[in-house]
């Protein structure tokens, strides 16, 4: 694809201490927004893993997917470029890519969401405007590098152990872009961390406990 890939593996670069006016895309981590969660979706306590869970009662807002077991990341995109690589693991049905601010939020109709999902066995591309696409793949994927320009109106995905490319989209940006993970499957899937520091890894922890989300007014 001509783009470095952004989560630091061995032997590459610390992004930290590159020069950000060199046409670099922007190192930008992606959270993800406990409001928009399914309620059968669990988040680490991170905000930057998902799990599916048994259902709990959530507030009824209407920024939450009630149908379909989706979240969204805190921040929204509209310029420029920016990359995020997610685990999937073991996930066994799963969706990345992202979602247009009005994207439908309450059924299961075909809406604003540009994706490659996973699904009894098979990888498919699916946008709005097209018919699902087999997306045809070697090896299991495992990790992958999600890439978003705007200026271009293209979003492409990699298979981030192999550098291989997975599928593009090509579409104008004519609102807000959500990053966005949905996840079938009681194995988590997580966001990685765009740079590799000394300590040593952690997996992400998952708490019971619902993590504070804005209320409802009575």
């Amino acid at each position: 694809t001509g783009q470095e890939p952004l989560c630091q593996t061995p032997g590459q670069p610390d992004p930290q201490h590159l020069e950000p006016d060199e046409g670099l895309v922007s190192y930008t981590p992606v959270i993800l927004d406990p409001n928009t969660a399914h309620p059968e979706l669990l988040l680490s306590k991170d905000l930057t893993g998902v799990k599916r869970a048994d259902k709990r009662k959530r507030p009824n807002n209407p920024e939450r997917f009630e149908c379909l077991p989706i979240v969204l990341g805190s921040q929204a995109f509209e310029s420029g470029t920016h990359s995020w690589c997610v685990e999937v693991g073991d996930s066994r049905s799963w969706s990345l890519g992202v979602a247009a601010k009005s994207v439908e939020r309450k059924s299961k109709m075909k809406s604003k969401r540009w994706a490659i999902e996973f699904y009894y066995g098979k990888c498919k591309a699916i946008s709005p405007s097209a018919r699902p696409i087999v997306v045809s793949v070697k090896k299991k994927l495992h990790q992958i590098r999600v890439d978003l320009d705007c200026n271009r109106g293209e979003l492409s995905f990699t298979d981030l152990r192999t550098d291989t490319h997975i599928h593009t989209f090509t579409h104008t940006c004519t609102e807000k872009m959500f990053p966005y993970i949905g996840n079938g499957g009681e194995c988590p899937i997580e966001i990685l961390p765009n740079v590799d520091t000394d300590d040593d890894e952690e997996d992400c922890d998952y708490d019971d406990d619902d993590i504070d989300e804005e209320e409802d007014d009575d």
